[in-house]
Formats: structure tokens, sequence, C-alpha cells
């Protein structure tokens, strides 16, 4: 995605500096790569902010953000169900949940284990906690 042409799209008032076409355009380009950490441009920056990944930044409704413009990006949500979704419901994931869980945060925990040739499933907990690698009263 070209970044000119994506804030053109996007009607909005812009200073474009052609760091190739300045004289001492490859000392901006060393300090803007020693800021941002990127070693070529485009270097956008909105109200002082780094966007580094121009392309997702704007699939994501980042850049509309950034810039106080609505969007018509189905794509991106507007909300979310969860805070945070957890992969595995072993000690880690379970520890993780609670913890976030104990800070207001609205959490979903996934688990899937198939059931053995014998049919034996079971819940959260992972492997330890149902097998027996932990003890249990």
């Amino acid at each position: 995605i070209n970044a000119k042409e994506l804030i053109e799209s996007l009607n909005v008032e812009f200073r474009l500096f052609d760091l190739d076409l300045m004289d001492d355009g490859r000392s901006y380009e060393d300090a803007l790569s020693s800021l941002t950490r990127h070693s070529k441009a485009p270097y956008l920056f909105i109200g002082g902010e780094h966007v580094s990944d121009i392309e997702q930044s704007h699939k994501s409704g980042h850049i509309a953000k950034l810039l106080g413009i609505e969007t018509n990006n189905k794509d991106a949500p507007s909300e979310y169900d969860y805070d945070l979704v957890i992969i595995g419901g072993g000690s880690g994931g379970m520890a993780c949940s609670k913890e976030a869980a104990r800070f207001g945060k609205k959490v979903a925990c996934l688990d899937f284990v198939p059931p053995s040739p014998m049919g034996t499933t079971w819940g959260l907990g992972g492997t330890c906690v149902n097998v027996g690698c932990i003890p249990k009263s």
C-alpha cells in the first residue's frame, strides 16, 4: 500500500518530506531509522505517533482513529466480546485467566482435548491436573 496515496484518499491535510529529494535526506533517514527501528521509508507519523505497519494499521482502522475520522470499514471491529482470550486451559492458561479476571477483565479460555481411545475426556486444568501429575486430596 502506498502511504501517500492512502493519506490522500482520506482527504486530510498532510506534509510530505521526500527524503530522496532533500540535500540532507540521508541524515534524516538515518535519524528516523534510529528513532523508529525501521530501516526504510515510508516513515508515517500521525499526531507524533509512528505508524509502523501502514497496511495493517489502515485495515484495522487505527490510522482513521489517529486522524479522528469516521470509517465504514466493516472489517475493523468496533468492540470485542472479551478483553483477553487465552488459548490453553492448563495451569498457565488458568493462572493467566484468573489474574486478568481479578482485574475486572472479561476473559475467554479455550481448550480442547481429543477424547482418548477409551473415550476419556476432561475439562479445564490441563493434563497434570486432570490425569495425575498434581496430587489431589
